[in-house]
């Protein structure tokens, strides 16, 4: 009688979870569902997002990052804009750029050759530089965490500027226990009014990159508040006390 009440429990609960999983899974579907149409009626009359053909599908960055990206760009303003992973983000950044010539854009990709076909998919306003970066091994406090997981020679590129946004979305992340580090060094190249976006923020590896970022904000005593959105892919914002309460509503 017991083995066969513990066996009925233990199939109720498998169904309940199975049930559980699956509704989670049209819950994030539907939100999907309506960031996306967010997204096309927030650039629908847009004045600088003149190219509306985005594929938000796949690996490539979803509608919760898009339309959030798309209302920074449009009420936040950002001068300075740090891009980590070529993609459908950066097909909005370049169009802001085009539109903002005051602004300065830095986007970054490891793969050569796929840097080299996206410039040729896109107008090159002076105001972006999209370079290409070989990879090299994230170290953390004089240990090795994670093979060639981070850009090779960033502080070159992205010399003293200071940035107000950064988007964490490569190199690429999947399956790795520490994923898309280079942030962790960075904390000294942010604004004071900063945005950090980490893109695909439901994988362990990102999470655990994200709270040793954290540490290292605390440690230099930066102030900043966190939360997440979340359609088919999930994002963490990281954005400075010193940011409008406007960041997390729009």
């Amino acid at each position: 009688m017991i083995k066969r009440t513990l066996k009925h429990v233990r199939e109720n609960r498998k169904l309940l979870n199975e049930i559980n999983e699956r509704l989670i899974n049209v819950q994030s579907q539907n939100a999907e569902l309506l960031f996306a149409d967010y997204f096309r009626d927030s650039i629908q009359n847009s004045k600088w997002v003149t190219d509306k053909g985005f594929s938000a599908f796949g690996g490539a960055a979803n509608y919760s990052l898009l339309y959030k990206l798309y209302k920074i760009y449009d009420i936040v303003k950002p001068q300075n804009v740090l891009e980590f992973g070529l993609g459908q983000t950066t097909k909005l950044s370049y169009q802001y750029a085009e539109a903002n010539p005051n602004v300065k854009i830095i986007a970054i990709d490891d793969n050569k050759d796929w840097t080299e076909i996206y410039k040729k998919q896109i107008t090159m306003p002076k105001n972006l530089n999209i370079t290409s970066l070989a990879l090299q091994d994230f170290r953390y406090k004089g240990e090795v965490l994670q093979k060639l997981n981070e850009y090779k020679g960033l502080n070159r590129v992205i010399g003293k500027t200071k940035f107000d946004l950064v988007i964490v979305d490569g190199p690429i992340g999947y399956d790795k226990e520490y994923s898309r580090t280079n942030i962790v060094s960075l904390s000294d190249s942010l604004a004071e009014d900063f945005i950090v976006i980490f893109d695909d923020a439901e994988r362990i590896g990102e999470q655990r990159t994200i709270n040793i970022f954290k540490q290292e904000l605390a440690k230099n005593n930066v102030g900043f508040e966190a939360f997440d959105i979340a359609g088919s892919k999930t994002q963490h914002y990281i954005v400075a006390s010193s940011v409008p309460r406007i960041i997390h509503l729009i």
